[in-house]
């Protein structure tokens, strides 16, 4: 009970203000707590019955004293507040998801179903509640009871109305969700659900219970005609599926049940010995699938060739797939084992599949753990090229790899200190540096298209991307600051600043070199803010953009410096680059305004030509200009008052 809450709630009248409301219902929240229902009957029943409703609907921390009840499963506390109270049995509540850390709004049947509290979630059904209410994200009761095995729940639900056939917003079905039981997909297929019902990435349930591991739910879904040769977006049907999750029974059973050839066989077997030897760190096994796919391609009448393999590529060492048993047998050298891992997923996956990139990225990052940097940077960058899409800039296994290297090349950057990288080859930094320029024009382009289409909602989201690139390349920036290549890279810089890229605020380039959190990937040793903002204005940066607030660059890094000794040095090379310091936002606010808070000591008339003050007036006492002045001076003008956005 909380502290300094009396048991006895006051009795009011019909004008029972909003804190009185709150009180009685901490008191209701505290009695079912302490699960004292004998105590909450006395005291609501010398309450109107009136008022009874209005103290029990009322939300304690985001919650009604029945959905607390609920999801406790204190079916007498429910019955009471239901029967003599007139609870809202639809009003919702918080249903935290600890795996997730998400929380989402769902009324006390949902909760009480996936807490598996039948005997509530009778009551509530039996009082009329509605049992295909969905939660925030589109589940409903019994497809997330599905989730949690709730099989007692799960068929009541199905006899008293509940839909078993309706997704959730991700196309989440009740069969997919309840692949780790047998029995329960068992019991959801003689409802009749679909068994080939897939969800917005093309997945079965089929390919969930493979990736679960649940050899009898597969058995069974397949016994149930489940259709194995279904893709998803990526090109997974359920063979390759366990194939690529190393579950040789899976494989076995798959190849033996559907009746598969030998075709399949072999590039099962070969993308099963990838995994052992990646994934399970079990050379030997991974050896034995090769060989015996191996024999297949070569004992088998009519089994299917090599095909012709791509000149030796530097990124896996020159090293190439054995072509006969001998040829496989005399490998001895792991990292050959390793590249040829790496080959395989390449020619089965094809380039573009999450798990050719996992590969390159999974093996780059173990070079990294043993200080094989350059190794690492050679898989990465590969990863990148194969990923890197102008027609798809955003894609989220370029944004992956591409965030990897630069946070790679940062980190190095850190541990060397002012030394140059001698660990890695300095035009792995201008090739990456290249791939990301060019993606950020290609994906502003892609962002100025959606709005010249009206496609507003894509392009909020396209911006908050664009952000990310936009941090990743002051990153890049960062690393070149002291080091001899960076005039190589100016060109890549200035093309990126004249395609005027930002971010969902309007914040340019020049914006977030001043924006603290951009280097937060080492706090204790952050780049100095005027190293990269002196790279950006030699490439071009423009000191008089404006965000959607109105703020300057100059503008935006006085509201996020802190009041430190070394702040003049950066204002002032603003200053000298042109920034007025007399610009305001749409607040009337402008940098000389901060100057003093900042401690930066030094004198902004110094700063303030005629041509702003006059600039200042005309805004001031809104004289009517733009026919009276030459037209390149009317932004000049502009820039002396408060901020409009167009």
């Amino acid at each position: 009970m909380m502290a300094g809450t009396s048991r006895n709630m006051p009795i009011g009248d019909s004008g029972l203000d909003t804190h009185e409301i709150q009180t009685m219902s901490h008191c209701v929240h505290s009695l079912i707590e302490d699960d004292n229902l004998s105590r909450l009957r006395v005291t609501i029943r010398k309450i109107p019955r009136s008022l009874r409703s209005r103290i029990v609907n009322q939300k304690i921390r985001g919650n009604t004293p029945l959905f607390t009840a609920s999801v406790q499963g204190k079916v007498h506390f429910v019955n009471f507040l239901l029967d003599e109270c007139d609870a809202d049995m639809e009003l919702r509540g918080i249903y935290e998801v600890t795996e997730d850390d998400s929380t989402h709004e769902v009324t006390p049947l949902w909760v009480a179903a996936v807490a598996n509290k039948l005997e509530v979630v009778k009551s509530l059904v039996e009082h009329g509640a509605n049992v295909n209410s969905p939660s925030d994200t589109k589940s409903t009761p019994v497809r997330s009871a599905c989730y949690m095995t709730n099989i007692s729940v799960i068929k009541y639900l199905a006899e008293h109305g509940a839909d078993l056939h309706k997704p959730n917003v991700n196309g989440g079905t009740c069969l997919i969700n309840a692949v780790q039981s047998a029995p329960l997909c068992e019991f959801l297929l003689e409802q009749g659900v679909d068994i080939n019902a897939v969800d917005n990435s093309g997945n079965l349930a089929l390919h969930y219970a493979i990736r679960e591991g649940m050899t009898d739910t597969v058995k069974l879904l397949l016994k149930h005609k489940s259709d194995h040769t279904r893709k998803n977006i990526w090109g997974d049907d359920a063979l390759q599926t366990a194939a690529l999750r190393g579950f040789k029974v899976i494989v076995d059973i798959i190849l033996e049940v559907a009746g598969l050839g030998t075709e399949e066989a072999i590039k099962a077997n070969e993308l099963l010995g990838a995994n052992f030897i990646d994934e399970k760190n079990n050379i030997i096994g991974g050896l034995k699938l090769w060989e015996k796919a191996m024999c297949l391609r070569y004992v088998v009448p009519g089994a299917p060739d090599l095909p012709d393999m791509p000149p030796p590529k530097p990124v896996y060492q020159y090293h190439q797939e054995p072509r006969t048993l001998q040829e496989l047998k005399e490998i001895q050298d792991p990292d050959h084992i390793y590249m040829v891992a790496l080959m395989i997923r390449e020619r089965i996956l094809g380039p573009c599949h999450k798990d050719t990139t996992f590969g390159l990225m999974y093996r780059g990052a173990v070079y990294a753990d043993s200080f094989q940097f350059q190794r690492c940077v050679d898989l990465w960058k590969y990863s990148y090229k194969l990923r890197y899409k102008e027609e798809d800039p955003f894609n989220n296994e370029c944004q992956f790899t591409v965030q990897a290297l630069i946070k790679l090349f940062w980190e190095i950057d850190l541990e060397s200190g002012d030394s140059s990288i001698a660990s890695i080859d300095s035009l792995d930094f201008l090739e990456v540096f290249k791939i990301l320029s060019n993606q950020i024009i290609a994906g502003n382009n892609h962002i100025k298209t959606h709005k010249d289409t009206k496609l507003i909602e894509n392009v909020n989201s396209l911006q908050e991307l664009m952000l990310l690139y936009l941090q990743m390349i002051i990153h890049f920036v960062g690393v070149y600051r002291k080091k001899n290549e960076i005039p190589e890279c100016m060109n890549y810089i200035h093309k990126v600043l004249m395609n005027r890229p930002c971010g969902n605020c309007g914040n340019t380039l020049l914006h977030l070199a001043f924006e603290s959190s951009i280097y937060a990937l080492d706090s204790t040793k952050p780049y100095y803010t005027t190293d990269i903002v002196k790279v950006l204005l030699s490439c071009g940066a423009d000191v008089a953009a404006q965000n959607h607030v109105g703020d300057t660059p100059l503008l935006y890094a006085l509201c996020s410096m802190k009041p430190v000794n070394d702040n003049t040095a950066c204002v002032k090379l603003m200053l000298d680059a042109g920034s007025h310091i007399d610009t305001c936002n749409k607040d009337g606010e402008s940098p000389v305004d901060l100057l003093k808070d900042k401690n930066i000591s030094l004198c902004p008339m110094n700063y303030v030509t005629l041509r702003c003050l006059a600039s200042k007036v005309i805004k001031e006492h809104k004289i009517t200009f733009k026919d009276e002045i030459p037209e390149s001076l009317v932004s000049y003008v502009e820039l002396h008052g408060k901020y409009e956005r167009n």
